[in-house]
């Protein structure tokens, strides 16, 4: 449910993929080396992020722990270098987490991010990502209804001010 918007407005923003290993689009040919950029001064996106206490993140995988820090980082406006250095994780079609994660990469290295990567990467830190942790936090059933509903409302709230 989570990654159905994301995967819906990067399928708008950067095109249908033309097989299940070919990247056709702009953005995701830059995302199969984003991990070799060096950061560069952008600009901050603030983040809805739940706050997670230090257990909670020692029970995160290392990709979800990741898409924490970046997008904690993205919403400070700085990246440390450690975090920098980091790989966010091997690219596929399948893995919207590490596809994520590789956005974020691509966008804290861009010098000029185009509107698209703009628009997706403010997609994952203001829906995704806060979402996914939400969802993380309180995984029962009961809470779906207020995921699903969080959701559309940080997409249209997302996605009107563009």
């Amino acid at each position: 449910m989570n990654e159905l918007p994301l995967r819906h407005i990067f399928q708008y923003l950067d095109g249908e993929t033309s097989g299940p290993r070919v990247y056709s689009g702009g953005i995701r040919k830059m995302l199969e080396s984003c991990e070799k950029l060096p950061v560069v001064n952008f600009v901050s996106i603030v983040s809805p992020l739940p706050e997670l206490d230090a257990a909670a993140i020692r029970n995160l995988s290392t990709d979800q722990e990741y898409l924490y820090e970046i997008c904690r980082s993205i919403s400070r406006g700085n990246c440390s270098l450690d975090l920098a250095a980091r790989n966010p994780g091997k690219l596929s079609q399948a893995r919207w987490l590490t596809k994520a994660n590789r956005i974020l990469h691509l966008y804290i290295g861009s010098k000029c991010p185009s509107t698209n990567l703009r628009t997706i990467a403010e997609v994952v830190v203001k829906v995704y990502a806060p979402v996914w942790f939400d969802i993380k936090r309180k995984p029962s059933c009961c809470n779906g209804v207020r995921h699903v509903f969080r959701m559309i409302h940080s997409c249209h709230a997302t996605l009107t001010t563009n």
